[in-house]
């Protein structure tokens, strides 16, 4: 089920009420310790000339009030402090969320380019009788979200790899002679071979979610072991 997004105008202007709004009252906020630290003062300074008059009961009252206002105002920092994390979070939540549905509509992308290869290699493998099975299995397999084709089906992976672990997948057996020329087939024919061998595919791909501070990760190594085929 595919959700429309939102549109970019609307969530720009959300945005930027959120900002405004976060500003006005860290404002109010910093001005509420502002006003505060000025009333701690001045009960400072009126508990201390209460206790140079040696007036104990005018400088208790000064002290039991300026514990309270330092309270208030320690208090108003830590909710600032609260509202700036609160932001930060906020800001970083949104940037993972926009990787995420960026790598989706990627995902979805490389899986139709995956699927017009892979459909081809079918009607190539000379077995028609079992061509509408095949075909079948294909689009079942790739109309599905599944969490371990993050990797496989990531644009930034090689479309070789991809191409190979879904033939051996599905239990197709392609004409890889036909193939010559195309730039994947190489490493979907090696990729095809190694599964069929039972040894793991290994591949260097972009990863695609950022790090905690929204900034893009190096290439890493990702394994695709291998599957027995379907059917």
């Amino acid at each position: 089920m595919h959700t429309t997004p939102p549109d970019p105008d609307d969530a720009a202007a959300l945005e930027a009420d959120d900002a405004a709004r976060l500003a006005r009252h860290r404002a109010r906020l910093e001005r509420l310790a502002e006003v505060g630290m000025e009333m701690v003062e001045a009960l400072r300074a009126e508990m201390i000339s209460a206790q140079g008059r040696g007036d104990v009961t005018a400088a208790g009252e000064a002290a039991r009030g300026l514990g309270h206002l330092a309270r208030a105002v320690r208090h108003t920092v830590a909710l600032d402090t609260r509202l700036a994390r609160d932001a930060r979070l906020r800001r970083a939540e949104a940037e993972r969320d926009r990787w995420r549905d960026e790598a989706r509509v990627g995902r979805r992308a490389r899986k139709d380019e995956v699927r017009e290869h892979v459909q081809a290699l079918i009607a190539r493998a000379g077995d028609s009788r079992g061509r509408e099975a095949l075909e079948r299995r294909l689009h079942q397999r790739l109309d599905r979200e599944d969490d371990r084709d993050t990797a496989l089906f990531a644009p930034d992976t090689p479309l070789g790899p991809a191409i190979g672990r879904l033939c051996y997948e599905l239990g197709v057996r392609p004409d890889w002679e036909a193939c010559d020329g195309e730039p994947w087939a190489p490493a979907a024919f090696d990729a095809y071979q190694a599964l069929a061998r039972e040894r793991p595919v290994v591949v260097d791909i972009l990863k695609f979610a950022p790090d905690e501070n929204g900034d893009p990760q190096p290439p890493t190594e990702v394994i695709f072991g291998p599957r027995r085929p379907s059917g």
